[in-house]
């Protein structure tokens, strides 16, 4: 899938056509080349169809990497800040983010799946509901009545090492840029722009953010948190 997903499935879904700034295209090719992190090629994706949001991400593997930048993003900020965006998300794949949050949802899927099969073949689980004799339609409604808790305590985990990683992908972009001015600048605007809440409840954040909010991300940025 990681291989036919950006030539045969994302074409489905959006429209990606070569990216028409040229300077901008070499200018994020020049940077790919001096992180280190070779793509194939660019493309301008039309986001602006379906939101306002600004986005760009990277799909692929080695050569056929393409970076997609959603037309939004390009419409509503600067050069340096598109390359500072870039350069987060070249941050998730060099700080091997990628890899980690594939081992966690596998490791998750397996204890799901170990669960599961006890829950199926032992009537244990639909004696302690008074039903008998067991079957699988019984079995499956009571293991996702009882799985709950289990699977909202693993995306608490989950989303915590998720708002680790931006915050590491945020460090690395602030390397690669010579400084945060254009990140910060960035993330900025994108809040403004995403009707974004800056100051959540920190219990809140805890329950459902798989981002930090942009006040801590920029503080972080400028050096006055830990991130």
């Amino acid at each position: 899938m990681t291989f036919l997903s950006p030539r045969l499935l994302l074409p489905l879904f959006f429209k990606f056509q070569p990216l028409p700034d040229e300077q901008l295209k070499s200018e994020i090719v020049a940077m790919s080349e001096r992180l280190q992190f070779p793509v194939g090629d660019v493309s301008l994706v039309d986001g602006s169809r379906r939101s306002a949001k600004a986005n760009a991400f990277f799909t692929g593997m080695g050569r056929l990497k393409r970076i997609a930048i959603f037309d939004t993003l390009v419409e509503n900020h600067s050069r340096e800040e598109i390359l500072a965006v870039l350069a987060h998300e070249i941050g998730h794949s060099k700080r091997r983010h990628v890899p980690r949050q594939i081992a966690l949802s596998l490791a998750t899927s397996a204890l799901m799946f170990t669960l599961l099969h006890f829950a199926v073949h032992d009537p244990r689980l639909t004696a302690a509901f008074g039903v008998t004799p067991p079957t699988i339609a019984w079995s499956l409604l009571f293991f996702g009545i009882l799985y709950r808790p289990i699977s909202t305590a693993l995306g608490w985990v989950t989303s915590w090492l998720s708002r680790k990683h931006e915050f590491e992908a945020d460090a690395y972009a602030r390397e690669a840029m010579g400084g945060p001015a254009s990140l910060s600048s960035a993330l900025t605007r994108m809040s403004r722009d995403h009707l974004s809440n800056p100051t959540p409840h920190p219990f809140y954040v805890f329950l459902h953010y798989s981002h930090p909010p942009v006040l801590q991300r920029l503080e972080a940025l400028e050096g006055k948190t830990a991130g």
